[in-house]
Protein backbone atom coordinates (compact mmCIF):
# COMPACT_ATOMS: atom_id res chain seq x y z
CA UNK A 1 0.00 0.00 0.00
CA UNK A 2 1.30 3.28 -1.13
CA UNK A 3 1.51 6.01 1.81
CA UNK A 4 2.62 9.78 0.67
CA UNK A 5 5.65 10.81 2.87
CA UNK A 6 5.40 13.79 4.38
CA UNK A 7 8.57 16.24 2.90
CA UNK A 8 11.61 16.35 5.53
CA UNK A 9 12.25 19.30 7.76
CA UNK A 10 14.11 22.02 6.07
CA UNK A 11 16.38 24.28 8.33
CA UNK A 12 14.40 27.49 8.20
CA UNK A 13 11.78 25.18 9.23
CA UNK A 14 13.21 23.99 12.03
CA UNK A 15 14.51 27.02 13.26
CA UNK A 16 11.89 29.21 12.96
CA UNK A 17 9.46 26.88 14.82
CA UNK A 18 11.85 26.13 17.34
CA UNK A 19 12.18 30.54 17.49
CA UNK A 20 8.22 30.54 18.03
CA UNK A 21 8.59 27.49 20.97
CA UNK A 22 11.07 29.52 22.33
CA UNK A 23 9.00 32.89 22.46
CA UNK A 24 5.95 31.16 24.24
CA UNK A 25 7.89 28.45 26.11
CA UNK A 26 6.52 30.05 29.46
CA UNK A 27 2.91 28.82 28.02
CA UNK A 28 4.11 25.47 26.94
CA UNK A 29 5.47 23.84 29.63
CA UNK A 30 5.10 26.16 32.73
CA UNK A 31 2.97 24.03 35.42
CA UNK A 32 -0.29 26.06 35.53
CA UNK A 33 -2.23 25.78 38.99
CA UNK A 34 -5.64 25.19 37.08
CA UNK A 35 -5.45 21.55 34.65
CA UNK A 36 -8.26 21.92 32.48
CA UNK A 37 -7.63 25.88 32.12
CA UNK A 38 -3.77 25.30 31.66
CA UNK A 39 -3.96 22.39 29.52
CA UNK A 40 -6.80 24.56 27.13
CA UNK A 41 -3.94 27.28 27.36
CA UNK A 42 -1.05 25.19 26.09
CA UNK A 43 -2.85 23.35 22.98
CA UNK A 44 -3.98 26.75 22.31
CA UNK A 45 -0.39 28.00 22.13
CA UNK A 46 0.60 25.24 20.27
CA UNK A 47 -2.10 25.79 17.23
CA UNK A 48 -1.16 29.57 17.37
CA UNK A 49 2.55 28.13 16.49
CA UNK A 50 1.61 25.65 13.62
CA UNK A 51 -0.90 28.72 12.38
CA UNK A 52 2.13 31.25 11.97
CA UNK A 53 4.55 28.69 10.79
CA UNK A 54 2.24 27.39 8.46
CA UNK A 55 1.48 31.11 7.60
CA UNK A 56 5.22 31.98 7.01
CA UNK A 57 5.24 30.69 3.74
CA UNK A 58 8.56 28.54 4.01
CA UNK A 59 7.16 25.51 5.10
CA UNK A 60 7.00 22.63 2.17
CA UNK A 61 3.38 21.13 3.68
CA UNK A 62 1.23 22.26 6.09
CA UNK A 63 2.63 21.18 9.85
CA UNK A 64 0.43 20.05 12.51
CA UNK A 65 0.87 20.64 16.39
CA UNK A 66 2.08 16.94 16.47
CA UNK A 67 4.61 16.74 13.81
CA UNK A 68 6.03 20.45 15.54
CA UNK A 69 6.38 18.91 19.04
CA UNK A 70 7.77 15.45 17.52
CA UNK A 71 10.29 17.60 15.56
CA UNK A 72 10.94 19.64 19.09
CA UNK A 73 11.61 16.51 21.31
CA UNK A 74 13.83 15.11 18.41
CA UNK A 75 15.71 18.79 17.44
CA UNK A 76 16.13 18.83 21.30
CA UNK A 77 17.29 15.46 22.37
CA UNK A 78 19.79 15.54 19.87
CA UNK A 79 20.76 18.67 21.30
CA UNK A 80 21.33 17.71 24.67
CA UNK A 81 22.87 14.81 23.61
CA UNK A 82 25.48 16.10 21.95
CA UNK A 83 26.16 19.05 24.52
CA UNK A 84 26.94 16.25 27.07
CA UNK A 85 29.35 14.66 25.21
CA UNK A 86 30.87 17.34 24.13
CA UNK A 87 31.60 18.13 27.64
CA UNK A 88 32.97 14.82 28.76
CA UNK A 89 35.50 14.56 25.15
CA UNK A 90 35.90 18.18 24.72
CA UNK A 91 34.10 18.10 20.96
CA UNK A 92 34.72 17.08 17.86
CA UNK A 93 33.79 17.16 14.47
CA UNK A 94 30.42 15.03 14.85
CA UNK A 95 29.39 17.22 18.17
CA UNK A 96 29.16 20.52 16.70
CA UNK A 97 25.77 21.93 17.07
CA UNK A 98 23.40 23.14 14.10
CA UNK A 99 22.47 26.49 14.53
CA UNK A 100 18.50 24.97 15.42
CA UNK A 101 20.22 22.66 18.28
CA UNK A 102 21.86 25.77 19.10
CA UNK A 103 18.30 27.52 19.33
CA UNK A 104 17.12 24.92 21.35
CA UNK A 105 19.77 25.07 24.26
CA UNK A 106 19.65 28.59 24.09
CA UNK A 107 16.17 28.53 24.65
CA UNK A 108 16.75 25.77 27.48
CA UNK A 109 19.18 27.57 29.56
CA UNK A 110 16.96 30.72 29.66
CA UNK A 111 13.65 29.64 30.61
CA UNK A 112 14.40 27.87 34.30
CA UNK A 113 14.88 31.99 35.57
CA UNK A 114 10.59 31.95 34.31
CA UNK A 115 7.71 31.32 35.96
CA UNK A 116 6.41 27.49 36.20
CA UNK A 117 9.83 26.17 36.65
CA UNK A 118 11.57 25.10 39.95
CA UNK A 119 14.17 27.60 40.72
CA UNK A 120 12.73 30.57 38.61
CA UNK A 121 11.79 33.60 39.58
CA UNK A 122 8.44 36.00 38.82
CA UNK A 123 9.40 39.67 38.90
CA UNK A 124 5.98 41.16 39.87
CA UNK A 125 5.37 38.49 42.48
CA UNK A 126 9.18 38.91 44.02
CA UNK A 127 8.50 42.72 44.18
CA UNK A 128 5.19 42.30 46.14
CA UNK A 129 6.38 39.67 48.38
CA UNK A 130 9.55 41.96 49.23
CA UNK A 131 7.18 44.77 49.81
CA UNK A 132 4.80 43.01 52.24
CA UNK A 133 8.34 41.23 54.07
CA UNK A 134 9.50 44.28 54.39
CA UNK A 135 6.39 46.12 55.94
CA UNK A 136 5.62 43.38 57.84
CA UNK A 137 10.10 43.15 58.88
CA UNK A 138 9.32 46.74 60.10
CA UNK A 139 5.79 46.75 61.80
CA UNK A 140 7.60 44.01 64.06
CA UNK A 141 10.52 46.35 65.03
CA UNK A 142 8.16 48.96 65.76
CA UNK A 143 5.93 47.32 68.21
CA UNK A 144 8.66 45.09 69.94
CA UNK A 145 10.48 48.55 70.73
CA UNK A 146 9.13 51.43 73.04
CA UNK A 147 8.24 54.69 71.52
CA UNK A 148 9.75 56.29 75.23
CA UNK A 149 13.19 54.14 74.95
CA UNK A 150 15.92 54.97 73.28
CA UNK A 151 16.73 53.01 70.09
CA UNK A 152 19.48 50.00 70.82
CA UNK A 153 22.73 50.74 69.37
CA UNK A 154 24.24 46.98 68.84
CA UNK A 155 25.61 48.01 65.69
CA UNK A 156 23.40 45.05 64.22
CA UNK A 157 21.04 46.24 61.02
CA UNK A 158 17.13 45.85 62.25
CA UNK A 159 15.34 43.41 60.69
CA UNK A 160 13.33 45.89 58.22
CA UNK A 161 16.74 46.46 56.70
CA UNK A 162 17.46 43.16 56.41
CA UNK A 163 14.41 42.35 54.45
CA UNK A 164 14.12 45.04 52.28
CA UNK A 165 18.03 44.77 51.51
CA UNK A 166 17.23 41.58 50.54
CA UNK A 167 13.96 42.07 48.48
CA UNK A 168 15.83 44.80 46.15
CA UNK A 169 18.42 41.99 45.94
CA UNK A 170 15.82 39.71 44.85
CA UNK A 171 14.54 42.43 42.23
CA UNK A 172 17.23 43.55 41.08
CA UNK A 173 18.67 39.88 39.96
CA UNK A 174 14.68 39.05 38.56
CA UNK A 175 15.10 42.53 35.96
CA UNK A 176 18.74 41.52 35.10
CA UNK A 177 17.40 37.55 34.30
CA UNK A 178 14.22 39.32 32.18
CA UNK A 179 16.48 41.57 30.67
CA UNK A 180 19.12 38.41 29.92
CA UNK A 181 15.40 36.66 28.29
CA UNK A 182 14.64 38.89 26.19
CA UNK A 183 18.10 40.01 24.71
CA UNK A 184 17.90 36.47 23.85
CA UNK A 185 14.72 36.21 22.14
CA UNK A 186 15.90 39.15 20.31
CA UNK A 187 19.12 37.23 19.16
CA UNK A 188 16.96 34.04 18.08
CA UNK A 189 14.47 36.16 15.98
CA UNK A 190 17.32 37.94 14.38
CA UNK A 191 18.87 34.46 13.19
CA UNK A 192 15.20 33.34 12.16
CA UNK A 193 14.90 36.40 10.30
CA UNK A 194 18.38 36.71 8.63
CA UNK A 195 18.12 33.12 7.47
CA UNK A 196 15.01 33.29 5.50
CA UNK A 197 16.37 36.74 4.32
CA UNK A 198 19.35 34.60 2.84
CA UNK A 199 16.94 31.77 1.51
CA UNK A 200 15.04 34.86 -0.35
CA UNK A 201 17.85 36.22 -1.76
CA UNK A 202 18.82 32.33 -3.27
CA UNK A 203 15.20 32.11 -4.69
CA UNK A 204 15.80 35.75 -6.51
CA UNK A 205 19.50 34.80 -7.74
CA UNK A 206 18.26 31.59 -9.28
CA UNK A 207 15.26 33.72 -10.87
CA UNK A 208 17.89 35.97 -12.46
CA UNK A 209 19.76 33.36 -13.68
CA UNK A 210 16.67 31.47 -15.06
CA UNK A 211 15.69 34.49 -16.84
CA UNK A 212 19.17 35.36 -18.24
CA UNK A 213 19.43 31.72 -19.53
CA UNK A 214 16.12 32.24 -21.26
CA UNK A 215 17.07 35.53 -22.68
CA UNK A 216 20.27 34.19 -24.04
CA UNK A 217 18.22 30.80 -25.62
CA UNK A 218 15.81 32.81 -27.48
CA UNK A 219 19.02 35.29 -29.23
CA UNK A 220 20.50 32.24 -30.16
CA UNK A 221 17.02 31.04 -31.97
CA UNK A 222 16.84 34.59 -33.77
CA UNK A 223 20.45 34.30 -34.68
CA UNK A 224 19.58 31.10 -35.95
CA UNK A 225 16.28 32.23 -38.01
CA UNK A 226 18.51 35.15 -39.50
CA UNK A 227 21.42 32.99 -40.36
CA UNK A 228 18.18 30.46 -42.08
CA UNK A 229 16.69 33.57 -43.56
CA UNK A 230 19.87 34.71 -45.23
CA UNK A 231 21.03 31.71 -47.05
CA UNK A 232 17.38 30.82 -48.10
CA UNK A 233 17.65 34.79 -49.51
CA UNK A 234 20.93 33.69 -51.34
CA UNK A 235 19.92 31.04 -52.70
CA UNK A 236 16.89 32.60 -54.15
CA UNK A 237 18.89 35.26 -56.10
CA UNK A 238 21.19 32.92 -57.44
CA UNK A 239 18.39 30.86 -58.93
CA UNK A 240 16.60 34.14 -60.16
CA UNK A 241 20.00 35.26 -61.66
CA UNK A 242 20.69 31.10 -63.40
CA UNK A 243 16.77 31.82 -64.77
CA UNK A 244 17.47 34.87 -66.67
CA UNK A 245 20.48 33.35 -68.12
CA UNK A 246 19.12 30.82 -69.56
CA UNK A 247 16.57 32.89 -70.62
CA UNK A 248 18.35 35.40 -72.37
CA UNK A 249 20.21 32.16 -73.74
CA UNK A 250 17.01 30.95 -75.64
CA UNK A 251 15.73 34.26 -76.70
CA UNK A 252 19.23 34.92 -77.97
CA UNK A 253 18.80 31.77 -80.37
CA UNK A 254 15.21 31.99 -81.36
CA UNK A 255 16.77 35.29 -82.57
CA UNK A 256 19.39 33.71 -84.56
CA UNK A 257 16.75 30.77 -85.85
CA UNK A 258 14.10 33.65 -87.09
CA UNK A 259 17.10 35.98 -89.03
CA UNK A 260 18.46 32.60 -90.77
CA UNK A 261 14.85 31.85 -91.90
CA UNK A 262 14.54 35.30 -93.26
CA UNK A 263 17.13 35.19 -95.21
CA UNK A 264 16.40 31.86 -96.90
CA UNK A 265 13.36 33.24 -98.24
Amino acid sequence: MNVDRTPNWSSAERCMAVGLINENYEALFAKFKGATTGALDKKGKWQDIADQLNSSGITQCTRTVEQIRRMYANVKQRAKEKDSDKKKTGGGPNLKLTQCEDMVLDGIRDKPQLGGIIGGLDTSSTVTECSKTATSGQSSTDTAQDPTEPAATSGMPEKGDVNGSACRLQSSMANSESYAVINGKSKRRKVVVDELYELEKKRAQAEILLLEQRRDQEAAIFKIKRDMLQATMEQEKILFELKGKVLQENLNKALEQNLLLWNEN
